[in-house]
């Protein structure tokens, strides 16, 4: 009884030394990955992975996030109870419903009753001698981790009831289990023995000699030397059940909760005192499951059924202090007590209590019954920013703290109080304003659209007044501090100005501070300026005489934020606050505090150092930092892995990766697996998003650009051999690491491939080969053709001159036979006859017509070619003259075909002359009255037809001719061969019954190399 009384009383006890630290804490539910908020089981291996099971799958926690493993969803395996790593580091996941899992990095063998497992519905695993142990419904399996093979010692126990196993316990190199119902048994090789009849249980847990049992109705605790012995230390009556127990940070936690009463909590058990902490905690939860320490990052996991996962950090140098979910506007630090101001309220702060030292009906009860003294005074004529003394309560805000000559001032929208550290109100003002400030016991006061105030006085408010329309009163200001000497006024348009000595002094004007638009001015001692400007840049000044001698300049990029709310310094170290994060700059080292190390509330503001801390106010209550413990803060150098790579936006596959990190960083591609995506992620960092990265392709050339994702992406990356480093700066500090991420070579394109270029020289040099071979062949054969041309040519013009030097013996021939010489002997003879005869006129027409005969002849003979009509007229000449010999007895007609135009039609000159003659000396019938030569010319397809017909003495007389007439008819052959183009017969006799009948025939339309061949 006494036991339970002890608990009572422990239990509402204070918690331990464990809450002189500062703790923060992290929830993560089903907004970061995880499909639902009831948490199983968490495990933490020697890799550092964090694995969470819900009911649903296996998670892996990712940097802030977490991943389900997909290779447990495909075989279905959920609902897992317990997680062990076994002696290789391999693990071990038990499901209540699916059996037994083992995981060896790549692959998942399942194990289930039907491979000879004791039960699918396990409770809990244990590594014990290189065995892994199992137990659940029926009892316990024993697993060979090298084979796999199983073994089920056999229970004593009644059949008619169902034995549960629920957990593994070791003491003394011993094996034990409990089971629910049936007392605990210990392990003797394949023997179970039985050792404890307690029953009920539903965990147990070895700690410090000590073995404690949870069960139903409480928690019975032996010393492991009195266990065997049933005589137990102590008992925790009306408890909730133990879920789990774990030793973190000089403690023993407990997570525990009865799920019939909603009765739990986390609980710290310590000097035998058991200590509700989940408040402390920030678990909002009722229902813990589970507890890790993780003693690397001094931080702790507990898990629960309803709200997820928490992650808890611990001896943290930030801490908060919440006023009543009221923003705070203004804040300083007296002694060992902290003054902040909200709009309603200021509230005192000692050793983390808060007070609310002046109340809003305090100051509005103040304001109500003061608010006519001096109210003549305050007119626009004085320029003084009017009051509404007919506002409400509930308009009534106030604005800025503070402190001097240990008096408290606050200004509000209603006018200006007085207090001492008290709390008690000593004098009001009506004075409105929102910036103002003491300087050697004056009161400075800025009207918001006027211009500044002096008092000298403050019982009847006397003062100087600076004006607004003065060119060197600043106007717009949004920023005062002083030191000893001077005041340091920013202008939201006209820069920075300085008032010393009654003056004010434009620092911008005089060319020394160009920057015109100043968010914030922070004095910092006697002798250092910071200030802040609105495009976010910070520039830290020494004070010099009248100038200002830049120390350095940290621009926006560096703060990564234009919002800038406060500056100031602690030891030395630039503080600059933004709207939610605050940055510490030690020289150069920067360090960002935000949301991952407990930064939750926005609109930072009001800065106050104290020794190594500053205090600064938020949109809820305000936070106390511990600089100096802050930055001497040690980070574990990260672990990295490539967590998934992608080609082409192809996935590699699982064997590629070995506990979720790639296994060969030596990757060989093709020319065109150009698209590369890799993943990568830093295992169990303390602060995941406190990242930047940038990486180099080979390490003499540039870095990219920085990135706080945890991927790179290469498009279109050109051929050739990378080794990719990656540089890891951790914005706690900005300590940098350069590791050596993975190798990449892409093949080039395979035109440029050596293979492919000694294969195509190996073509190009079979290819010339063969084009040099089909040259020197067309060569050959065009020399081939040239030559048979040659002598085609010279054939051609062997003929050619062969049959020039015819066609002049035909011409000589022609010009010699053109008329016989009996016809001319005849002739001359007639004309001698005529002569002798006294027959003069028939004498000179004989000779007058020769003459012209001779004259035509000599003119035709110089043409190729001559005109029907030419050759008909010079023939009727000719017979004219033979008709004198023969007293005109031989008529001569001509009947032509009226198609032909006897002036277009050509042929060879004089060609028909030598027939007519020969009808005349050889045709003629001297027995015959009408002899008669006929000349008939027709048109055909392709032929001039040519017919001359006599009624002489036939063609057997012809045959008998002499020489002259053979000669005479071989040239007209010979001409209507050269004339027509082709070697064949183209003059004919035929008789004519009586007479003789001659055709030729002459080529109609030839072409113009026929007309040039041709000559007479």
């Amino acid at each position: 009884m006494r036991y339970l009384s002890f608990f009572i009383l422990s239990f509402f006890l204070g918690v331990s030394s464990l809450f002189s630290q500062h703790i923060i804490t992290q929830q993560y539910s089903n907004e970061n990955n995880l499909d639902s908020n009831e948490i199983l089981k968490i495990f933490q291996d020697s890799r550092q992975y964090l694995w969470v099971s819900t009911r649903y799958g296996i998670y892996i926690k990712d940097m802030n996030h977490f991943l389900m493993l997909k290779r447990f969803k495909e075989i279905k395996f959920n609902n897992v109870w317990d997680i062990k790593e076994d002696h290789n580091n391999k693990l071990w996941f038990a499901s209540y419903g699916r059996g037994l899992a083992y995981f060896n990095g790549k692959d998942v063998k399942l194990i289930t009753k039907s491979d000879g497992l004791i039960s699918n519905r396990l409770r809990k695993i244990h590594i014990y001698k290189n065995k892994i142990y199992v137990t659940g419904v029926g009892g316990i399996s024993i697993i060979d981790a090298e084979n796999f093979k199983i073994n089920n010692p056999k229970i004593d126990y009644p059949k008619n009831e169902i034995l549960e196993g629920v957990t593994f316990l070791e003491m003394n190199d011993k094996l034990y289990f409990s089971t629910f119902n049936h007392g605990v048994f210990r392990i003797d090789d394949n023997k179970i023995v039985s050792v404890n009849k307690l029953s009920t249980i539903v965990n147990s847990h070895v700690y410090e000699g000590k073995v404690i049992f949870s069960t139903n109705l409480g928690a019975t605790i032996y010393k492991q030397s009195d266990f065997l012995n049933k005589i137990n230390e102590y008992r925790l009556s009306k408890v909730p059940v133990f879920w789990d127990v774990k030793p973190v940070n000089n403690g023993l936690w407990i997570a525990a909760y009865d799920i019939g009463t909603g009765v739990g909590g986390v609980y710290q058990y310590k000097d035998k005192k058991l200590s509700d902490i989940t408040e402390k905690l920030k678990i909002n939860s009722k229902f813990p499951r589970g507890i890790i320490y993780d003693s690397t990052n001094n931080v702790a996991y507990v898990s629960t059924l309803d709200k997820g996962l928490f992650r808890v950090f611990f001896d943290m140098p930030i801490s908060h202090n919440e006023l009543d979910n009221n923003a705070v506007n203004d804040l300083i630090s007296i002694g060992d007590k902290e003054f902040a101001l909200s709009n309603h309220s200021l509230y005192e702060t000692e050793k983390e209590a808060n007070k609310i030292l002046i109340s809003l009906d305090d100051f509005w009860n103040y304001f109500q019954k003061n608010k006519l003294k001096l109210k003549n005074i305050i007119t626009e004529e004085n320029h003084f920013f009017e009051i509404d003394y007919t506002k409400k309560k509930n308009n009534f805000k106030l604005l800025k703290l503070f402190y001097h000559n240990n008096f408290l001032w606050i200004s509000s929208n209603a006018g200006l109080f007085k207090a001492n550290l008290k709390g008690d109100i000593l004098q009001y003002l009506p004075i409105h304003t929102y910036q103002f400030t003491f300087f050697k016991n004056q009161l400075i006061e800025v009207h918001p659209f006027r211009g500044i105030k002096v008092y000298h006085n403050l019982e009847n408010l006397e003062h100087d007044y600076f004006s607004e329309f003065d060119s060197e009163t600043p106007m717009n200001i949004v920023s005062m501090s002083q030191n000893s000497n001077s005041i340091y006024v920013a202008s939201a348009l006209d820069g920075l100005f300085k008032y010393q000595d009654g003056k004010f002094i434009s620092y911008a004007k005089e060319g020394i501070f160009d920057e015109l638009k100043i968010k914030i001015v922070k004095c910092i001692g006697e002798d250092k300026l910071l200030v802040a400007t609105e495009f976010g840049d910070v520039y830290y000044f020494k004070l010099e005489n009248k100038s200002l001698k830049l120390i350095r300049k940290i621009s926006s990029k560096r703060i990564n934020s234009v919002n800038i709310s406060f500056i100031d310094e602690v030891n030395g170290k630039i503080i600059i606050g933004s709207f939610f994060s605050i940055m510490i700059v030690d020289g150069e080292k920067y360090y960002y505090l935000n949301k991952d190390q407990g930064i939750d509330y926005k609109s930072l503001s009001s800065p106050w150092v104290k020794g190594n801390k500053i205090f600064v106010g938020s949109d809820n209550g305000y936070y106390s930092i511990d600089v100096e413990k802050y930055i001497k803060e040690k980070n574990n150098l990260p672990k990295i892995i490539i967590s998934s790579v992608k080609i082409n936006n192809q996935n590699f596959k699982r064997d590629k990766f070995l506990w979720f990190d790639l296994v060969d960083k030596n990757l060989k591609l093709k020319n065109q697996e150009n698209n590369i995506f890799i993943e990568f992620a830093l295992i169990n960092t303390k602060y995941p998003n406190k990242y930047k990265y940038r990486y180099r392709l080979h390490k003499k050339d540039k870095w990219s650009e920085y990135f706080t994702e945890e991927f790179i992406h290469f498009n279109a990356l050109k051929y050739g051999n990378y080794d990719i480093d990656l540089e890891i700066t951790d914005l706690n500090g900005s300590n940098k690491q350069i590791i050596y991420l993975l190798s990449l070579s892409i093949d080039p394109p395979f035109y440029l491939n050596v293979y492919f270029i000694l294969g195509n020289i190996l073509c190009l040099i079979i290819l010339l080969f063969k084009l040099y071979k089909d040259k020197i062949k067309n060569i050959n054969k065009i020399n081939t053709l040239k030559i048979k041309q040659i002598e085609e040519i010279n054939e051609a013009e062997n003929k050619r001159i062969s049959l020039e030097k015819k066609m002049s013996e035909v011409r000589l021939m022609a010009l010699q036979g053109q008329m016989n010489p009996h016809f001319i002997f005849n002739i001359l003879n007639s004309i001698q006859f005529y002569i002798i005869d006294n027959d003069i006129d028939n004498a000179l027409d004989c000779l007058n017509q020769f003459a012209k005969l001779i004259r035509k002849m000599l003119d035709l003979s110089s043409e190729n070619e001559i005109t029907l009509m030419d050759e008909i007229t010079f023939l009727k000449l000719y017979i004219s003259i033979e008709n004198k010999r023969f007293t005109n007895k031989v008529e001569f007609e001509t009947k032509i075909d009226e198609s032909i135009n006897l002036h277009t039609v050509k042929i060879p000159p004089m060609l028909l002359q030598p027939i007519i003659e020969n009808a005349f000396v050889h045709g003629y019938n001297p027995k015959q009255l009408n002899n008669k030569i006929v000349l008939k010319i027709e048109k055909g397809d392709k032929f001039l037809l040519i017919n001359i017909a006599d009624n002489g003495n036939g063609i057997q007389n012809v045959r008998q001719n002499n020489l002259h007439v053979s000669k005479g008819l071989k040239i007209i052959r010979d001409r209507l061969m050269i004339f027509n183009g082709k070697e064949k017969d183209y003059l004919r006799f035929y008789p004519n019954n009586p007479g003789t009948r001659i055709t030729l025939k002459l080529k109609l339309n030839r072409n113009i190399a026929d007309l040039n061949n041709f000559t007479h």
